[in-house]
């Protein structure tokens, strides 16, 4: 808001952008987020037992082994000399034109399909 009492708009190029970049994040960059998370969620814990106790920090180092499952395979999936300089999370913000991420997904099963479209 200016003093005049005016509001300045993005130019619709900006206002257009900033729409596709949101239906992607909720769109296709959540469904594969989600399929990346669930893959490094059950690499890392597939194999303990339900019955086993972990400690605080057994479980905060279960967190970071997760979160590096997720980052590396973001990373090594879209490795270009542009993606060195961009958060490993980037993709799943922003639409890749040549490589769209409705094709990568896999490993939803239709309850986490649901879920997407409630949210």
């Amino acid at each position: 808001l200016f003093r005049s009492g005016t509001v300045q708009l993005a130019p619709p190029e900006v206002q257009q952008q900033y729409l596709s970049s949101i239906q992607h994040l909720l769109g296709d960059g959540l469904t594969e987020l989600i399929t990346v998370v669930k893959k490094a969620v059950q690499e890392v814990l597939g194999s303990l037992s339900l019955k086993h106790t972990l400690s605080l920090f057994d479980l905060e180092e279960k967190l970071k082994d997760v979160q590096k499952l997720v980052e590396q395979r973001n990373y090594s999936s879209s490795h270009s000399d542009r993606a060195e300089s961009r958060s490993p999370l980037c993709p799943f913000m922003l639409a890749d034109e040549e490589n769209p991420l409705t094709s990568q997904a896999s490993g939803l099963t239709e309850k986490d399909f649901t879920t997407i479209k409630l949210l």
